[in-house]
């Protein structure tokens, strides 16, 4: 396996964030907080950015679906959080991306390019992967990290970066101890 360098490793999201905010009594200061958008119960992306930003937060997680029943283009988001004074931190899931075989491994990276060139219109430059759940993806944690590695390389020569979320339900990663 290749060497890896400090600037191509996995970022958690933890320190990214300083932790997701989704209950109502915890206090903590804007600078160091995110709202995870999935915890309200707004499904209109337009309302939950508002939401967001007339609570004090400074940053937002997007998920996928927020991105795929918003009704305006990504320009247009781009400028409501800009708007809002909002900055979007990290643009998640990416799911069932390693440990796969051909051809769900290549198209794994098709869609990781069409996830960068999305994050770029919108101007985030950080992808939150999931450990695979698939019942098609293969064992071995050598595996996983040489196909992370390659992601963030590729991720990397276009100024972006990749963070990591073990699910508990994972196919082959369900303990934080093995992430």
């Amino acid at each position: 396996m290749r060497s890896l360098q400090p600037s191509h490793w996995l970022l958690s999201l933890q320190s990214v964030t300083q932790g997701s905010i989704c209950s109502s009594n915890y206090r903590a200061r804007t600078t160091d907080a995110v709202l995870h958008c999935d915890c309200l119960y707004i499904r209109n992306l337009r309302q939950k950015i508002e939401a967001i930003a007339k609570a004090g937060f400074q940053g937002i997680e997007i998920f996928e679906n927020d991105l795929i029943t918003h009704d305006g283009s990504l320009s247009e988001l781009r400028q409501l959080l800009a708007d809002h004074g909002l900055k979007m931190l990290v643009y998640q899931p990416f799911r069932d991306f390693e440990r796969m075989q051909e051809p769900l491994w290549s198209r794994g990276f098709a869609r990781a390019e069409q996830k960068f060139e999305l994050m770029q219109e919108i101007g985030n430059d950080l992808l939150m992967i999931c450990n695979s759940i698939s019942p098609k993806a293969i064992g071995g944690i050598q595996r996983a990290a040489e196909d992370l590695f390659e992601l963030t390389e590729l991720a990397a020569k276009q100024g972006l970066r990749v963070a990591y979320e073990a699910l508990s339900w994972g196919r082959y990663v369900n303990d934080c101890r093995d992430s």
